[in-house]
C-alpha cells in the first residue's frame, strides 16, 4: 500500500494513520475505550442498550464471516 493510499484511508475512516498500522497494540484499545466512552456518555440507557446489541452482533457477524474463509 501506498503512503498516498493510507493517507486516503485515513482521511475516510477519520482515523490517524498511526491507529490503523497499530491497531493491535494496548494503546490502540486504550483509544478505542475512550472513542466508545464518548459515543456513549450523552446517550440515554435505552440508545445504550440499543448500540450495546449492535454491536455484539457485529462482532458475532465478523467471526462468523472469519470462520466462513
Amino acid at each position: 500500500m501506498s503512503i498516498t493510499a493510507l493517507a486516503k484511508i485515513s482521511d475516510v475512516l477519520e482515523v490517524s494513520a498511526d491507529w490503523l498500522l497499530r491497531n493491535n497494540t494496548a494503546d490502540a484499545l486504550a483509544i478505542t475505550a475512550d472513542e466508545l466512552h464518548e459515543l456513549l456518555e450523552d446517550c440515554t440507557p435505552a440508545e445504550r442498550m440499543g448500540i450495546m446489541r449492535v454491536a455484539r452482533e457485529t462482532k458475532k457477524a465478523l467471526r462468523d464471516s472469519d470462520r466462513k474463509q
